[in-house]
């Protein structure tokens, strides 16, 4: 008669409950169990014992047998098990601020302090419920009043770790807001759009604007009244108070500064009433945001539109805002062409400034360009959603410029921006007039890389705030001429079609004046590989064809040479 006896898991954690079963030998029809642990009689009589072991525990079993005949052995005690229980290791993590509660714009640091974290713990902190930071025991941000944050600690410590993934205790932060801030922008001469983001109880036209020198005809409006500026009177017109909630149009006949004090607006107290159509809307909170936080609360519709003096955005459904207009900022102004009713409500964000010092300018800077667009001349302005195609290949990208104009004169530019949903070169082109009717656009590209310049047959008819195409029905530009370079620059231009090249290829270029000409092929170390010499050659376009099939793949440059020493280059990739 024997037995032996084995425990479901050993060592186990404190507090496991643990399984021991009894298999035995020659037992009988009905064997009798006597579980002991240390010696001390436990269980019942049964194949089987569970109980919770502390560390250091022995179990045996003895069976008797009633196997017959000749049973030798019984009672029969068996193996001892010895029990190892480790401790459990609760798994915990507090959070503390450097500081709360603080002022407005200021960095706090939330530092998180484990216990049993193990060797390679992983932090989680959230704000307000979202995740946020990377996973370290600190997280830095600026926080606004009633944010709440914590961290979630997920352990690796084995054995025995309980209570993993572990929550933080919460911080709710307080943030004071100062009562009193100073904003200040520069206005050039010319148009400008402007909103601003504090208030007090004196918000009339002639106070809010007091800091300008004032001189006869400054003129201002909004979406719906109006105001002009008449020496030894003053303001005159409907508009009689500055809002913040809305954008405004002003007109100086001299560069000055507005200066003004007043309390924050509280974006969350202020929102703001979107119709269906356009709408001038302020930027109230204190600091910039990207623009699919800002506008968040009016739930974008397809092809909501909004546009600042300069640049714009285009909402697309499955993909979102698409524009050079990616951010928000304060004392900016916007219109927004909206497709459904709504309220707009801003997110408070950022420091109330001492003093807000923000001058809107261009946001592109093209030193090629002779006539430069002056867009604060212009009153009204709309946008052409183009798509250039050279030869019938998309040309564009950001070497490449594309320019409007009236008359000769720039009304636009604009860089291409890939849009991935259209899988094209995208120029979200704003066009500027101060007629609200009828002035006939044209179009020129510049292509920086071979300092050479396109025009095209396609035009428009420019109307205030108009919205032709959009980025996934493009207006097309595809009807174009090389231009002379006498009509832009006077240098010679260069360029190869196709590129990359293979087998022959098209070497174009343009003389502004008669003179001999070399066209050089160089390889990626600027070693001459071949030469063509054409001569004497007269001014005007000149096309030369070039077999490139014997040189090694890879990246080749070529040069014009000319009489007077310059020379321009271009890249060949094969």
């Amino acid at each position: 008669v024997g037995v032996s006896i084995e425990a479901s898991a050993n060592p186990v954690c404190a507090g496991t409950q643990v399984t021991f079963t009894a298999t035995p030998t020659n037992g009988g029809s009905a064997p009798a169990y006597q579980w002991k642990v240390n010696g001390t009689n436990a269980g019942t009589n049964s194949t089987t014992y569970a109980y919770f072991p502390v560390t250091g525990d022995i179990i045996t079993c003895i069976l008797t047998s009633n196997a017959t005949p000749c049973a030798t052995g019984s009672p029969a005690t068996s193996n001892s098990v010895t029990m190892t229980v480790n401790p459990n290791l609760p798994v915990n993590i507090s959070i503390e601020a450097s500081a709360n509660p603080v002022c407005a714009g200021t960095q706090v640091t939330f530092t998180a302090t484990p216990t049993n974290g193990g060797s390679a713990p992983a932090y989680q902190w959230k704000v307000n419920g979202t995740n946020a930071g990377a996973s370290s025991t600190t997280y830095a941000y600026a926080p606004v009043t009633g944010d709440i944050i914590t961290c979630i600690l997920t352990s690796n410590i084995t054995p025995c770790a309980t209570g993993s993934p572990a929550t933080s205790n919460a911080v709710t932060m307080t943030v004071t807001i100062p009562t009193t801030v100073t904003v200040k922008r520069k206005f050039s001469t010319g148009w400008s759009w402007f909103s601003l983001p504090v208030e007090n109880a004196n918000m009339y036209v002639d106070q809010v604007l007091s800091s300008f020198a004032h001189n006869e005809g400054d003129y201002i409006k909004s979406q719906t009244v109006s105001a002009t500026y008449y020496r030894g009177f003053g303001w005159f017109g409907d508009m009689k108070k500055i809002d913040p909630r809305e954008m405004y149009k002003i007109k100086l006949s001299v560069a000055d500064s507005l200066i003004y004090q007043g309390s924050p607006v509280d974006p969350a107290a202020s929102p703001i009433t979107i119709s269906r159509g356009w709408n001038w809307i302020g930027y109230l909170p204190q600091s910039a945001q990207p623009i699919s936080t800002a506008l968040i609360s009016i739930n974008p519709s397809n092809n909501d539109y909004i546009k600042n003096q300069t640049i714009s955005s285009t909402y697309y459904d499955g993909f979102g805002w698409f524009g050079e207009l990616s951010v928000l900022g304060p004392m900016d102004g916007f219109m927004l062409k909206a497709y459904q009713a709504s309220a707009l409500t801003y997110a408070q964000v950022g420091v109330p400034l001492v003093k807000l010092n923000n001058d809107f300018g261009a946001t592109l800077n093209i030193n090629t360009l002779k006539d430069a667009l002056a867009f604060k001349d212009f009153e009204y302005s709309g946008q052409v959603t183009a798509s250039v195609y050279l030869n019938g290949v998309n040309f564009a990208g950001r070497d490449y410029c594309l320019y409007s104009l009236v008359n000769g004169q720039v009304r636009g530019q604009s860089r291409g921006m890939w849009f991935d949903p259209g899988q094209q070169w995208i120029h979200n082109h704003l066009i500027y007039s101060n007629l609200n009717d009828g002035d006939t656009v044209r179009f020129r590209l510049y292509d920086a890389d071979s300092d050479q310049w396109y025009s095209f047959e396609e035009f428009v008819i420019f109307r205030a705030d108009m919205l032709i195409a959009d980025a996934l029905n493009p207006f097309i530009l595809k009807s174009s001429s090389l231009l002379a370079p006498s009509n832009l620059s006077l240098e010679p231009s260069l360029t190869v079609w196709p590129n990359p090249a293979s087998m022959q290829a098209a070497i174009h270029y343009v003389l502004a004046n008669d003179q001999k000409v070399i066209i050089q092929i160089l390889d990626f170390s600027g070693r001459v590989v071949e030469e063509l010499s054409f001569g004497l050659q007269l001014a005007g376009e000149h096309t030369a064809q070039w077999n490139p099939m014997f040189l090694e793949q890879g990246v080749y440059y070529l040069r014009i040479k000319y009489s007077r020493g310059a020379y321009k280059k271009v890249v060949i990739a094969r």
